[in-house]
Parts: C-alpha cells; structure tokens; sequence
C-alpha cells in the first residue's frame, strides 16, 4: 500500500514541475489558427493539458513499476517498510505544502508568497529525498527531546508572554490612519456609520440612543465605543480602529488563560487561539479586514471572555459569588447587544439548570432549601443590571413604551425576513455547498457536544471539563442563529465552535503516553501557525508581520476581491454608465477615481485621503447658516464626518440617512432605511420641524435622473421632492447646496 501512495505523491511532485515549466515555455505560433473563422476565434485556448495528463499517468505507473521490480526483496523486510512509511509521511507532508500553495495560485491570482512557499517545498522536497538518512536519523535521537524541552519552556510565564505578544503583534496595526484611508477608498465608512458611529456621534452631541438617533445594534455598544474613543482623545475614525484593536486583543489574551485552565496545556490553548483567530479575524468573507465590519467582529461579544471567566471559576471553586459575576456580565452583556446578551444569560440557565437535572453535580449548585432563593436572585439580575444601565443612558425614557418600541424596531425588521437570506440559500443560490456544510455542521457538532456531555455526567461520574463545555456548546449554538436567521457568514460566530473542538481533541489524546499528547499539541500548534500566515487575508492585513513596508497600495500583498479585481473603489469599478448622471456635485464628468496602482507609498494614499475629505467649504457654509449647538438635516454621503466637522447635531432621526459613496461620483446611493414608515418619519420630522435650511448634495438638483433611479432610490426621491417643493437654492459649498425654505 505504501508503494501507491508514494508513486502518488511523486507524480504530483513531477507534474507540478512539469506545470511551472510548462508554463515558462511560451506557445508557438499554430498556423492552422489562422484558417478558423473569425467568429470562433475565441475559442482558441493553446494548451498542454493533454500531454501534462499524459505524463502524470507515466510518471504514476511507472514509478509503481520502478519500485517493485528494483525492491522487491526489500518490500518483504517488515522494518524496511516501516522505514519507507516514515519517508512517505515526510513526502506526504510536503507534497501538502506544495499542493496548498498551488491552490492559492490558481485561486487567489498567484499571491507572491504563495509562490515562494511553492519553490521552498519543492527544495526541502528534494532535500528530504537525498538527505532522508540523515534527517531519518536526526529526528528519532532529538525528536521525543525537543517535543519535551519546547513542551517545559511554553508551560509556564515564558509561554504565557509568547502568546500574548504573538496575539498583541497579530492583531495591533502600527498605523491605523492608513487603514482609515483605506476603508474610505474601499467603502466609504458606509458600514462603519450605519451600524454604530452614526448613534455615537449623536452621544457625542448629548443625543439619546433609540429616542432622539436611531441605535441599530444595542444600546450599549454605541455607549462603550463612545467611552472608548473619548479615552482616545475624542470622536475621530483613527480612534475607531485602536478601540476595536484593543477590543480584539483584550478578547484574545483573555480566552487564551480561560482555555489554558480549561484544557490544562498552554500548547494546546495558543493552538486553539491560532485557529479561532484565522477563522474568525481572517475569512474570506469580509473584505478588506474584520474591523471593517465591526459587528461581525468580537467587538460583537468583547464581554463574552468575562462572563465565561467567572463561569470556569465557579466549575473549579463552586463558589457563588462567581456565579453572581456572570449574572452582571450578561446583563451587562444584554445592554451592550441584547442578543449576544439573551445568549450569555441563556447559556446561564443552562448551566445551572444541568446542576438540577444531573445528580452528579447536583450539590455543587444546591445544598440546602435556602439556595433555591439565591439561585432565583442570581437569575434576576441579569436583566437588572441591565435595566438600570438603560436607565443611566436614557434617564426616564426607560419607562416609556415609545422607546421600547424603538429598540426592538430593527430586530423586528430582521425577524421579519428583511436584510438577510433564508437558510438554504447558500445552496439553492449561491451554490456555496461548503458554506452551507460548515454552517449546519457546526448546529449538529454542538447539539452532540451536549447531549455526549450530559450523558456522560448523569451516567458517570462529575467532570468539570464536561460541566464547563456545555454552556460553551450552548452559547455557540445560540450564535449559530444568526446564520439560521439571515444566512451571515458562519465564521466569524464560530469561536465557541473552535475551542469546543480543541476541547474534544484533548479529551480524545488522554489515554496517549505523556510524550505522544505533547506531539499532538506541537502538531496542532504548528498547523495553527501555518494555517494563520498562509491566510490570504493575514498576508494583506498591515500588521507588524506584514512584508511589505506599504501594505495598504502595495498590490504584491494587498487584499483582491474574488472576481480577482483591487478593493479600492470597489463599488465603482463595473458601474454601468447608463445609470450614471451627466455631471457630478462639481458639475464635472470625471468622477477621478484612483486605484491602488496609483499610489506608491502608504504615506502618500493617507495625505489623498485627508484632501478628499476636506470638507471645509461645506462644513463653513453649514456654520455660517446654522447656529451653534443646532440639529442640521443634511442629505448627503458622508454624514457624520461632515456633521462632526461642521460641530453640528445630526436632525433626522434615522442617521445616517445614506451610504456612503466618493463625492465625485456621477449617481445617487443607497440610503439605510428599510419601510416606507421609517421615510414617512423622515418626511414627518421635516413637515413638524420645518428647518430654515436643509443641506443636500448638489447631485440631487439635477433635473432629470433615469427611471431606474425611481425604483433604487424610492426613499431619496421622496425627500427631495418634497425639498424641492418647499424650498430653494440658497447658497452652495464645495458638495453641498443650502436649500432655504420658501416664503409662505
């Protein structure tokens, strides 16, 4: 058997080299292309498939052949073949390296470190097949000593201090206003001020969330990025970005020594945590990084390692007063995002309901009548805690139904149907069949967590890795509702999912020698690095162990987009001219959109940005008009930082209004409502209020738009028939136009 799968192994060896200088050789010129028809001369594909195809087969069977007529008499020596094993193994694992690299060549447009991996496992390839005695010999004398002495020098502070600076340098990005430049080239903050920053600039501004702004994602979320930007010196994107960095690494660090407890090997933890960070900070799903889409984030759930935390501590201690923590964690966590925060608390009650239905650990919740009463407060305070937070951030408004039903408005458009997919659309549309086999996968792998979990705590005797796993296993099954729900990515919801898994691996590795589960955790370890840095997205991510100096422009490593096409002006590049209007805001056809070709240096897309979003005219002619401290209604791109430089409230309750796009751009953009009651609002807040002066792009004055216009911006058209037909040109800025109310 040995012998197939190395004749295997050694014709993709060859075929590969075949490929690349196949590749080298250009075609030559076939005179019978020119004797086929115009019309079909596009068909004509030059290859050498078929003789590549050829090759592989001779170079299969014959190595077959080769092996058995040269050794055959060896093939019958028991240790002989033990020895090719080890060879094929070591053979294996580069063949591996080389076929992953090729992958990402085809699949990824041939990134250049792909390309090196490609050559340097090619060479060690070739190496192992000279040096093979040698190397055979090295690693069976030093191997078990160097798995034990790695093994003792990672086991305690030392460990420890690698692993968080690994996180720390993984995670923190030395210039963060470069990024900054880049999601305004990529997205325009689109995302950014839809989901959150909109709401924490009117806090700013001494707005209530849910009752003066609208607050999609929690209450509290928008309040902690508030706190977090003003320690960071006050409301600007750069501070954006080093929260969210902190946030990750604060995450990270924390359930790195809640899994090395848990799992009892700090290995097998900065595995875990390798492995969650390539799946949940670097899939492929969310462009150009995680931090992009702050809400698929672990800013999402950055209160999620405390409440865990005290949760372990109560699994070893059986203390109450840990108990009490993770109840104020998950009230703490309903604030923030009632969701993620209904599921810390459902993850609560599960946990302690297991100690009631499983006799084994029974008295480790209970022990006399008395506790059932403290149990009950513990439980309760969850939503107390959470209460009196609403309570602190919007005072008396708390008791009123208006705002109850503000704040579950966008939860209940979600649970409507609108803005995401049902379940099996990722098969019956997309046709993402791995997609959809992870996402449901990962339902099934949980649901089996706890019911092997329960099963083996009521029949056998109490665990606390087992106790501990379950509310786990909960949590992440509760986050799996949001693929169920609107068919989102499921990686970035998956973290519980990886460290229930390293879980299951250290359980099955107990009944191993010492020596063979130390080389399981450096396996894993290593795998994790691997799987880590080979990452597309890690490779174009600008953090210190990125290779380019300028990682942003730098296309060598910049991040592409799956048709193969650059992340800046993404959203412009194939857009049709048909729906494009004669003139942008400057009344000029040349939108000038640059790309990241067009930039040499980091430094130099930074100083492109900051004249791009000068909007000084614009915000001059909003201060000249308005007085201080006022509440503007403005319709534009671009709302919040104008807004913020203009040093003016935001008037419309649904704020920002509209997506983001690059303000020399010839069309209109999507706004960010989803009924027609939320624009019978906006229209309703203008009519009641009737403002002096409303400020809108200069686009919306042209005089005729394309038909489609009427169906893709059925809300903008609203508003601005209803501005043009009670008020006019006033004054203009550089983007901005002043509309002044009509007499009468």
């Amino acid at each position: 058997m040995i012998v197939v799968i190395y004749s295997i192994l050694l014709a993709i060896e060859v075929l590969i080299v075949a490929v690349l200088v196949s590749n080298a050789i250009p075609f030559v010129h076939n005179p019978f292309w020119d004797t086929v028809l115009t019309n079909q001369q596009s068909s004509i594909f030059p290859k050498r498939d078929l003789y590549l195809y050829a090759f592989f087969l001779l170079v299969c069977f014959g190595t077959y052949a080769g092996i058995v007529t040269i050794f055959r008499t060896r093939l019958e020596n028991l240790q002989w073949r033990q020895k090719l094993n080890h060879w094929a193994a070591a053979q294996g694992a580069w063949v591996f390296i080389e076929l992953y690299a090729a992958f990402k060549i085809i699949v990824y447009n041939d990134p250049p470190w792909a390309r090196i991996l490609l050559y340097a496992g090619l060479t060690a390839s070739f190496l192992n097949k000279i040096f093979w005695p040698e190397i055979s010999y090295f690693t069976q004398k030093n191997w078990p000593r160097l798995v034990l002495w790695i093994s003792s020098r990672c086991s305690g502070w030392r460990g420890n201090a690698l692993a968080v600076l690994f996180i720390f340098g993984v995670i923190y990005i030395p210039d963060p206003q470069a990024v900054v430049a880049q999601l305004y080239m990529g997205d325009q903050f689109h995302t950014w001020d839809t989901s959150c920053l909109g709401t924490v600039y009117a806090l700013f501004n001494g707005l209530l969330p849910d009752v003066d702004i609208n607050s999609r994602y929690g209450l509290g979320m928008p309040v902690v990025m508030a706190g977090i930007m003003k320690f960071f010196g006050g409301f600007d994107y750069v501070n954006v970005i080093k929260g969210l960095l902190w946030m990750g690494i604060f995450y990270y660090v924390t359930w790195f020594f809640i899994l090395r407890r848990w799992f009892f090997s700090g290995l097998l933890a900065f595995a875990a945590i390798l492995f969650g960070m390539r799946v949940a900070m670097f899939p492929m799903f969310v462009i150009p990084s995680i931090w992009n889409a702050m809400t698929e984030s672990v800013m999402r759930f950055c209160f999620d390692p405390l409440f865990f935390l005290f949760l372990y501590k109560h699994v070893t201690t059986h203390r109450r007063i840990f108990l009490w923590g993770a109840s104020v964690m998950a009230g703490i966590g309903m604030f923030y995002m009632s969701s993620t925060g209904a599921w810390l608390l459902i993850a609560l009650l599960t946990y302690m309901g297991i100690h009631f239905i499983i006799p084994n650990i029974r008295s480790h919740m209970v022990r006399s009548k008395g506790d059932y009463l403290s149990l009950a407060r513990i439980i309760s305070l969850a939503p107390l805690v959470m209460i009196f937070l609403t309570w602190l951030t919007v005072k008396g408004n708390v008791f009123r139904p208006e705002f109850w039903k503000n704040v579950m408005e966008f939860h209940l458009i979600f649970a409507n149907g609108v803005g995401g997919e049902y379940l099996t659309a990722a098969i019956t549309q997309r046709k993402e069949f791995l997609f959809a086999a992870i996402g449901l996968g990962l339902v099934l792998f949980y649901a089996g967590s706890i019911l092997y979990a329960i099963h083996q705590l009521y029949f056998k005797k109490a665990d606390q890795g087992l106790v501990f796993s379950i509310p786990v296993a909960i949590y992440g099954l509760c986050l799996q509702t949001y693929y169920i729900e609107m068919d989102y990515s499921y990686s970035t919801f998956t973290l519980p999912g990886v460290f229930l898994l390293f879980f299951w691996i250290d359980r099955a590795s107990k009944g191993l020698s010492l020596l063979r589960q130390k080389q399981i955790r450096g396996v894993l370890l290593a795998s994790g690095f691997f799987a880590l840095i080979s990452a597309p997205m890690f490779t174009a991510y600008p953090n210190i162990f990125n290779l380019s100096p300028n990682p942003i422009v730098d296309t060598n490593v910049s991040i592409k987009l799956s048709n193969g096409k650059m992340y800046f002006n993404q959203l412009y590049i194939d857009f049709p001219e048909w729906v494009k209007l004669p003139v942008n805001s400057l009344g000029e056809k040349d939108e000038k959109l640059k790309y990241e070709n067009d930039f040499q240096t980091d430094a130099q897309l930074v100083d492109y940005y900051k004249q791009e979003t000068d909007f000084s005219k614009d915000t001059d002619l909003i201060r000249r008009l308005t007085p201080e401290g006022a509440r503007v209604p403005l319709i534009s791109s671009f709302e919040v930082l104008i807004l913020s430089e203009a040093h003016r409230k935001p008037f419309f309750y649904y704020f920002p209004f509209l997506s983001s796009k690059l303000m020399r751009t010839r069309a209109f953009v999507t706004s960010t409502l989803y009924t027609k009651t939320q624009v019978a609002q906006m229209l309703s807040q203008l009519v009641q209020a009737k403002p002096k002066y409303i400020f809108m792009e200069r686009i919306f004055l042209t005089p005729q738009v394309p038909m489609w216009y009427g169906y893709q911006f059925e809300d903008s058209i609203a508003l601005i028939r209803y501005i043009e037909a009670y008020y006019q040109p006033d004054q203009t800025g550089q983007f901005l136009v002043a509309m002044k109310r009509k007499e009468g």
